[in-house]
């Protein structure tokens, strides 16, 4: 998979984060459920943050002047790509 914003964090990283907060919480006392339910509610943070950013960038994309170079708006061109690989695979 390609780099969310070239940092170096595939998808299964991403998606172990959630994995590993609910297994801390749990040994740290939280009950097995509600450490479920602050998993998910993290994930449901973290998608609404790269849906404003996905908007963000294909607004850029949008409204950019007709002088912009092709190689900046394929930068955000992937950047789009990118967020909606971790969108549609998470």
């Amino acid at each position: 998979m390609s780099q969310l914003f070239n940092l170096p964090l595939p998808l299964d990283s991403i998606l172990k984060i959630n994995e590993k907060a609910m297994v801390e919480q749990e040994n740290d006392g939280v009950a097995p459920f509600e450490a479920a339910v602050q998993a998910i509610n993290a994930h449901d943070k973290m998608a609404e943050m790269l849906s404003n950013h996905r908007a963000y960038f294909e607004g850029i994309i949008e409204h950019a002047p007709e002088d912009t170079p092709v190689e900046v708006l394929d930068m955000y061109r992937g950047f789009v790509e990118q967020i909606d690989e971790v969108l549609n695979h998470g």
